[in-house]
């Protein structure tokens, strides 16, 4: 009887846990991450040059250790296990020298010129992640599968948007507290940006979930007050944005105030990306 039940529970460990480690699903968690702090790091320097440009002088040395964070994340993708791949590696390459030569000329270009330049480079970042979940899809468990797929498509989309909304709200806050008038241009994407952040941030939050039932109750319970935060912080920024530039209401906020306030919201919506990772290593754990 004794032996039947030691049986027993060993069975039901083998059935809730993988019998071998999958090393594929970390490596892909690894570099998907490591993806994302070049995509971070990318928008800030998006953002603060586009400040720098628009006027705003006193910028130009978080400009300079945001080109340094660049940096440290290509170092950081190239070493990657899952970077050896051929056809990422090659992506990868030209993503790098189309980084280092923007930011070389990045603070003499035009605003809009600039922010083009930048936009379309975080769209291959983008695209070099979604490439890396087709390459190890067939490595993934269901909950890695969910949970890169809520990442790639849901969770990064946000931060790029609200990514966005930091460099054009910063800019246009450098022109109005000099006395100018905003370009009505630049008002129309700050509005057009907060009706996508609201349908992104809904997007997110469901897939968020389904991804939640494979959690433990413990996990659970920490994503869910994640995501209360992460709404939290975006009532906070698109009020604040609503009362400047479309109420017009009086103000007393500096350029890297505001810029700060959206880098907050989005470190505190990549603590989401943080929680799935560790839920995907855990997974991933077998008994060899």
């Amino acid at each position: 009887m004794k032996i039947f039940l030691f049986v027993l529970l060993l069975m039901t460990s083998i059935w809730a846990k993988p019998i071998f480690t999958n090393e594929e699903q970390v490596d892909t968690s690894d570099y998907i991450s490591s993806l994302k702090d070049l995509l971070v790091a990318t928008q800030k320097t998006r953002g603060m040059t586009y400040t720098y440009l628009k006027g705003d002088d006193s910028v130009v040395f978080q400009v300079m250790d945001y080109h340094e964070e660049m940096k440290q994340a290509l170092l950081k993708l190239e070493v990657s296990e899952l970077g050896g791949d051929k056809a990422l590696k090659n992506r990868e390459q030209r993503l790098s020298e189309t980084l280092i030569r923007l930011n070389k000329k990045s603070m003499k270009m035009k605003p809009e010129e600039m922010f083009t330049e930048y936009t379309i480079a975080i769209e291959n970042i983008l695209v070099l992640a979604n490439l890396a979940q087709m390459q190890s899809s067939k490595h993934l468990n269901e909950l890695g599968k969910l949970s890169v797929e809520n990442l790639l498509k849901t969770a990064l989309p946000l931060t790029e948007k609200i990514g966005q909304l930091r460099a054009y709200g910063s800019g246009a806050l450098v022109v109005l507290n000099s006395g100018k008038e905003l370009d009505p241009m630049e008002l129309h994407k700050i509005k057009v940006l907060l009706k996508e952040i609201e349908q992104h941030l809904r997007d997110f939050e469901t897939g968020a979930t389904a991804v939640s039932s494979h959690y433990s109750p413990e996990l659970d319970s920490e994503l869910k007050r994640i995501l209360n935060k992460n709404r939290d912080d975006l009532d906070v920024l698109t009020t604040l944005t609503k009362n400047i530039f479309i109420e017009k209401k009086p103000h007393t906020i500096r350029p890297v105030q505001y810029f700060a306030l959206a880098t907050t919201t989005i470190d505190d919506l990549l603590l989401v990306f943080e929680l799935q990772n560790r839920a995907i290593k855990a997974s991933s754990k077998g008994w060899f």
